[in-house]
């Protein structure tokens, strides 16, 4: 979790912390993913700063995790473990959207 400044906000980041305005309403709720319309809302409410899940780090692109993925798998043939890796490239496509 990283407390990030709301002009280094971008869609896609994800409240790790509920965001509430000065009189306690919930704007953002906890897990929910920052959109666009929702970051400049925040701004419009005077929001300073939003806890956000992961950081600012930024971890390998999708191509080198898919072809990390392939690699730990490139010699397994038990039909549940491939079924745990179609999940996982699953998991990667999504959040990569």
């Amino acid at each position: 979790m990283e407390l990030v400044n709301i002009s280094q906000l971008q869609p896609g980041h994800v409240v790790a912390s509920a965001v509430q305005n000065a009189q306690g309403a919930v704007l953002c709720p906890h897990g929910f993913k920052l959109t666009e319309e929702a970051i400049a809302r925040l701004k419009q409410a005077g929001v300073e700063s939003v806890v956000i899940m992961g950081g600012l780090a930024k971890g390998p692109d999708m191509k080198e995790r898919l072809q990390a993925l392939e690699a730990r798998f490139s010699h397994v043939d038990d039909v549940h473990l491939l079924e745990i890796k179609k999940v996982l490239e699953q998991y990667f496509q999504e959040i990569a959207s």
